[in-house]
């Protein structure tokens, strides 16, 4: 099990406390593949929370592989990279990851595809974000979430 506790700024801040990592990888090499919404986003809304948990993470030793670093755009529909680019670094990323925190506040087609990629190829943990419960209460997301918790604050 996982366990760490996000605290919460805002709908979108959270500070992080140093996660209880028994019989893992020490937090010091752990990586973790930020999963959430960009389509139909601007940059800085896809990028807000990722950048406050990567703040949080980075105090605790733990590095993030955030799927929009490199990537500038106006609007994630607007962006200059294809879809074949999209999502082949998006699997080479979670790949590279140890665990996968997908942040689901609303429901997102390429989270959830990343969530179900993390579960049935890679077998690494999923921790799924939402206090949606038409999301949280999905069987899909019941079957592979190592854990679900309401917001970035528990």
């Amino acid at each position: 099990m996982i366990d760490g506790n996000l605290h919460h700024h805002n709908s979108y801040r959270c500070r992080w406390t140093p996660p209880n990592l028994p019989n893992w990888r020490t937090s010091q090499s752990m990586k973790v593949y930020l999963s959430g919404g960009i389509a139909g986003m601007t940059f800085e809304e896809a990028n807000e929370w990722r950048q406050d948990v990567t703040d949080k993470f980075q105090e605790a030793g733990v590095k993030t592989i955030n799927p929009l670093r490199g990537r500038l755009f106006k609007h994630a529909d607007t962006e200059e990279f294809g879809a074949n680019e999209i999502v082949g670094r998006d699997l080479r990323d979670i790949r590279a990851s140890d665990l996968v925190l997908a942040y689901l506040p609303t429901m997102s087609i390429g989270t959830v595809c990343e969530v179900w990629h993390t579960y049935t190829v890679e077998r690494k943990p999923v921790i799924v974000v939402s206090d949606n419960d038409r999301i949280t209460g999905h069987p899909w997301i019941k079957v592979a979430a190592t854990k679900i918790l309401p917001d970035l604050d528990t």
